[in-house]
């Protein structure tokens, strides 16, 4: 068994999550199956950029090919449309009482449980802003919420060290005992966001087309009728109010 954190994906989210965790001193280690990204993480160094922080860290990384040894601590950090493969090739690797986590947009917890087990599952919201602009390159654009919590609802010394651990990263995350609350939240938010790439236009441009807003609306509203009827009252952040796209609620304030 291996101490390290091991990241899957180490684009976007990962590759930040990464940067900062080896920086303080954290083990870790990333998988990735850009060849050329992976070695320049580990030999030359990850180039974090932006507004928020600028700075580079040598990362230790390997191709999936090159992968050894099992870990009780996996996030999984790849786009959600490769969830379920991703789930099934990190299987092998996760110790019998670890647990991966999901630092992903959606609800990928729920196709992770399916791979590995509920009980080795652990949600994550993360709303901050980065992107891969090419091998050891990766833009961090902003700072936003970041919150962790057991899809049980439990809290668990795991939960609290994975809590510990964001924090390194960002000093005001949350530890929370309703983690769909905030996952709902954000499938909401991001279901108009993904609208806004049926055109050109910038995301600025299509939320101030007076035109366009009935349809991200009733994206929203669709959402969050489906959170209502498995139970969940979606959370908001960072200045979004799901509440002002529950059924019934009052067109101008969504």
């Amino acid at each position: 068994m291996r101490d390290s954190i091991l990241i899957w994906g180490a684009g976007a989210i990962g590759g930040t999550l990464g940067a900062y965790w080896a920086r303080a001193g954290i083990d870790v280690l990333m998988v990735d199956i850009v060849r050329e990204h992976v070695e320049v993480c580990r030999t030359k160094g990850l180039k974090i950029s932006g507004p928020v922080e600028c700075f580079t860290q040598v990362v230790p990384a390997v191709t999936p090919d090159e992968l050894e040894g099992r870990y009780s601590c996996i996030v999984l950090a790849v786009k959600a449309q490769m969830t379920a493969e991703a789930a099934h090739k990190l299987a092998p690797y996760l110790t019998e009482n670890g647990f991966v986590l999901s630092a992903q947009n959606g609800l990928n917890e729920l196709t992770i449980a399916d791979a590995v087990g509920e009980e080795r599952t652990m949600g994550a919201f993360v709303n901050f802003g980065a992107d891969w602009h090419g091998p050891g390159d990766i833009l961090f654009g902003n700072r936003g919420a970041v919150v962790v919590g057991e899809v049980d609802g439990a809290i668990r010394k795991r939960t609290r060290e994975m809590h510990r651990l964001l924090s390194v990263f960002e000093p005001d995350a949350v530890l929370t005992d309703n983690i769909w609350a905030y996952l709902w939240g954000k499938l909401g938010y991001g279901a108009m966001l993904f609208a806004t790439a049926l055109t050109q236009d910038s995301m600025t441009v299509n939320f101030a087309d007076s035109a366009r807003v009935p349809a991200f609306i009733a994206l929203g509203r669709e959402v969050m009728a489906v959170a209502n009827a498995r139970g969940v009252e979606p959370m908001g952040f960072n200045g979004f109010d799901p509440a002002a796209f529950v059924p019934g609620a009052d067109d101008e304030l969504a």
